[in-house]
């Protein structure tokens, strides 16, 4: 799938149909974030001021921040969720009541694919539900995903790593799992 298009003239047009010309009555939005999100809070703030909505930054402690998100208290925020490689894990951001839910989104079908995908041993058939997943998470605009880290790791041949990619996670390779040959 391919992100939303930057389109800032098609912004101000949305904005306009919403009785908002040129971000005009548009009220301030606030941007919760934490440091090291900082930077993309304010490069979407300055995308925002292009076409008139005026973005304010608040950076946060990320305990306070999280209790914020869980409350419901925040409109707009930026953050980092490691999901890992298991796609599975997606329905805790995507399926209701669950608990990475912070957009507090609901969607039936999109619970039903999970309860489906859960059950599919066909791998080809569970690649084709998540795909159908990611349509309908796009398409109903639950997260605006900035974007997705690229992790590098080295391999040493002298080095067994077996046990290290039994329980891989975005967490990365344990030290402890890696022994020599």
């Amino acid at each position: 799938l391919t992100g939303y298009p930057y389109d800032p003239e098609k912004a101000k047009t949305l904005l306009a149909e919403a009785g908002y010309p040129d971000g005009n009555g548009f009220p301030e939005v606030k941007i919760v974030t934490l440091d090291s999100y900082r930077t993309y809070a304010q490069t979407i703030q300055e995308d925002l001021s292009a076409i008139g909505i005026k973005a304010e930054v608040e950076l946060s402690e990320a305990t306070a921040m999280t209790e914020q998100l869980v409350s419901g208290n925040v409109a707009f925020s930026v953050f980092g969720i490691s999901l890992g490689f298991d796609s599975s894990q997606y329905n805790m951001i995507l399926c209701t009541d669950q608990p990475y839910n912070l957009a507090f989104y609901s969607n039936p079908e999109m619970d039903e694919l999970f309860t489906e995908v859960r059950k599919e041993i066909d791998p080809e058939k569970s690649k084709e539900t998540y795909l159908e997943i990611l349509k309908i998470a796009k398409e109903d605009a639950v997260y605006g995903m900035l974007c997705d880290t690229l992790i590098m790791y080295a391999y040493n041949d002298s080095y067994n790593f077996e046990k290290a990619f039994e329980n891989f996670s975005s967490s990365g390779v344990r030290p402890q799992d890696i022994s020599p040959k």
